[in-house]
């Protein structure tokens, strides 16, 4: 499966790792990024000390939502179901084997456009 990413993506992503190249601690590693004591970063780690302070410098309150990884999966996924993608392609894109689990998504779409046709 392939899955895709914008250009301007694609290019932060070559940017860093042209930049990483310059640096002792990668050269026996494919991490992409190492933390502080140059092991590979966990997922919890990384929502507390990025996702998180990257949605409050952008004034997100990050006290009274849900919040994480899968927060992002999911409104990428619902994203595509929005703009017109095929429920294959919501699959491809998300590694998503079974059917059922991605009409979560499309019911997800349902429901924020209902929120957004009610509140017009």
């Amino acid at each position: 499966r392939r899955c895709r990413i914008s250009p301007e993506a694609a290019g932060i992503i070559n940017y860093w790792l042209d930049e990483r190249s310059n640096f002792d601690e990668y050269a026996d590693t494919d991490a992409v990024w190492l933390n502080q004591r140059g092991s590979p970063y966990c997922a919890s780690i990384l929502r507390r000390r990025v996702l998180m302070r990257l949605q409050a410098e952008i004034g997100i309150n990050v006290e009274n939502r849900e919040n994480g990884w899968y927060m992002i999966r999911r409104g990428v996924g619902t994203d595509i179901i929005n703009k017109g993608g095929s429920i294959n392609l919501l699959m491809q894109q998300l590694r998503i084997n079974r059917y059922e689990t991605a009409q979560r998504y499309v019911r997800n779409a349902d429901e924020a456009a209902d929120d957004y046709f009610e509140k017009r």
